[in-house]
């Protein structure tokens, strides 16, 4: 838990703000106090949009030969200057350490051109900038690209991009966000006019995420009545004839009759009959429930391996892949678990294979597979929510009155403060005092 930043440090800061106060030197002081440390962070290579998370955006356009010389990459920033024919372009930003080749290139970042992706309707998504408070807009029929205080909403596709793997194209209708040389930025394009739809490279787009800090690689689980989606499961899928219960795993292999099969893995103290039955496991474990684009689907995402659970409808294999397929969730009753889940693809279901060793495919119209089958079903563990410390509140306006009032001489212990009361302090001196509690109370002095 954070701890008040109090103490004599605090108390001399005080001291001297209001020292120079007296003498008029609190203009400069102000000034030094108040100005804001542009923050980098590292940002990675992503291959989907989350909504909610922070992205670097890189877009350009590749030479005659994809990687030559005359490559022209930089990041989407935040800001705007006026173009020769758009009006109002989004500035570009030099960025060093590119390398499209490197699918876990990794890059130091302002933050002041970092974009929210904020989620719309019907699987939309609006680009907003933190720093700048700012949406970015453009609208059809104008080339202008503009930074307001209202969103607008962009169908965003995810591409293969030319150079960078997996990328992202922002459209309205037939307008995209383009780079253009000519414009020195980023601006829009009328797709019917300039072919300029999504696999056009000044439309795409490599995107970085924030690089979140490294925590811990495995979890407490505990057993689940329901599946709400957004949360992490362990799925746990078995034989009652073997006896032989596995976790599904973000693995596969080859079968003796199907060649790509999910591995799965005996977890060490697992007892299904007992409902408050709780272990601790990796996180390659942990499968999170997304909502699929339909009612009632669902897609199984495994963060650990940055992949999506995959089979086809027809076919036994099951892959992983970048991208989702939506399953119909079933919600059954266990044998032996208790409350469980099925996953189907119409009458394929995603099936517990003794003879394959692993988790297949199975046709129910074939097999009788379907969800009450105990093969297809699986024990859910959901991650156990743990108590948050909440923190001490930040030093508020009150704080830094207070303490300028009541600061003291180190060699007599008498009060020094010029002010008589809290009401006496003025507005300008709180102002400094409380952004520079918050700076100390933010680096950790005690």
């Amino acid at each position: 838990m954070r701890k008040r930043k109090t103490g004599a440090l605090a108390v001399l800061l005080v001291f001297m703000m209001a020292f120079a106060n007296i003498f008029g030197m609190m203009p400069a002081i102000s000034v030094a106090a108040q100005e804001e440390k542009q923050q980098e962070v590292t940002v990675e290579r992503a291959s989907e949009l989350v909504y909610g998370e922070q992205y670097l955006l890189v877009g350009g356009t590749a030479g005659k030969t994809s990687g030559s010389e005359d490559d022209l990459y930089a990041v989407v920033g935040a800001t705007t200057h006026s173009g020769s024919k758009a009006g109002s372009v989004l500035d570009k930003v030099e960025v060093s350490g590119l390398d499209f080749s490197d699918a876990e290139n990794q890059l130091t970042a302002q933050e002041t051109n970092l974009w929210t992706a904020v989620k719309g309707e019907n699987g939309t998504v609006a680009l907003y900038n933190k720093v700048s408070d700012k949406y970015m807009h453009l609208e059809s029929g104008n080339r202008a690209v503009t930074l307001t205080d209202e969103a607008t909403y962009y169908e965003a596709v995810l591409t293969d991009h030319h150079a960078a793997g997996k990328a992202l194209a922002f459209r309205l209708g037939t307008w995209y966000l383009n780079f253009s040389e000519s414009q020195n930025g980023f601006c829009a394009y009328d797709a019917s006019t300039y072919s300029q739809n999504e696999t056009k490279d000044t439309n795409q787009y490599a995107f970085y995420h924030v690089k979140k800090a490294e925590g811990s690689t495995t979890s407490t689980v505990t057993r689940a009545t329901a599946i709400t989606t957004g949360k992490k499961y362990m799925l746990v899928g078995g034989d009652s004839k073997s006896g032989t219960y596995q976790a599904v795993t973000a693995q596969t292999h080859a079968g003796s009759k199907v060649n790509s099969v999910l591995t799965g893995e005996e977890i060490a103290g697992l007892d299904l009959s007992d409902l408050s039955d709780e272990v601790t496991v990796s996180n390659k474990y942990l499968w999170t429930v997304k909502d699929g684009s339909t009612e009632g689907t669902v897609a199984l995402y495994n963060e650990a391996a940055g992949k999506y659970l995959n089979f086809a409808e027809g076919a036994r294999p099951v892959t992983l892949g970048d991208e989702p397929t939506d399953f119909t969730l079933a919600q059954t009753d266990h044998h032996v678990a208790g409350i469980a889940a099925a996953f189907h693809l119409n009458g394929y279901y995603l099936n517990y294979s003794d003879s394959q060793k692993g988790f297949c495919a199975y046709d129910a119209s074939t097999y009788s597979q379907n969800e009450t089958k105990d093969t297809n079903q699986y024990a859910l563990y959901e991650v156990k929510s743990g108590a948050t410390p909440t923190p001490d509140p930040d030093p508020s306006e009150g704080d830094a009155k207070a303490t300028l009032l009541f600061c003291s001489d180190f060699q007599t212990g008498t009060e020094v403060s010029p002010y008589q009361s809290v009401s006496d302090v003025p507005k300008s001196l709180t102002s400094v005092m409380t952004n520079i509690s918050k700076e100390m109370y933010d680096d950790g002095f005690t």
